[in-house]
């Protein structure tokens, strides 16, 4: 278990144009499009059924970036930004997984297809 979870971080890093950070407490990390970076939770189990089971697996992972940015200093002044990534067990490569991210002046947490969070957010994209 804990290998293939390892393996989907530097899948996650490496679709994202980022890097696994082995030494820190989150899982990896992405520059993006306005000098800011992007901290990452990767959570990778089987699909969960139903609403409130995906809910909580992406509320507790939202929960646990928030307390590992805290404990390194990573804040919005900083221009460090969290996301979570669900890439559920046997999902394709195709960057359908799910992105969980403030976005907007609002910083509304919204999910969105990971293609499209990179698309928009990852400074990869531009290069």
């Amino acid at each position: 278990m804990a290998r293939t979870h390892k393996r989907t971080e530097r899948m996650v890093a490496a679709y994202l144009g980022g890097s696994r950070d082995w030494k820190d407490r989150h899982d990896c990390s992405v520059p993006g499009r306005h000098n800011e970076a992007w901290i990452i939770e990767v959570k990778s189990h089987a699909w969960r059924s139903g609403p409130s089971a995906l809910w909580t697996l992406l509320d507790e992972a939202r929960t646990q970036l928030a307390e590992a940015m805290a404990a390194q200093g990573q804040t919005a002044e900083n221009y460090c930004w969290p996301l979570v990534v669900y890439w559920p067990t046997r999902c394709a490569q195709d960057g359908s997984a799910l992105a969980y991210a403030p976005v907007g002046p609002e910083g509304e947490w919204v999910i969105l297809p990971l293609r499209r969070f990179r698309d928009l957010f990852c400074k990869a994209q531009e290069e």
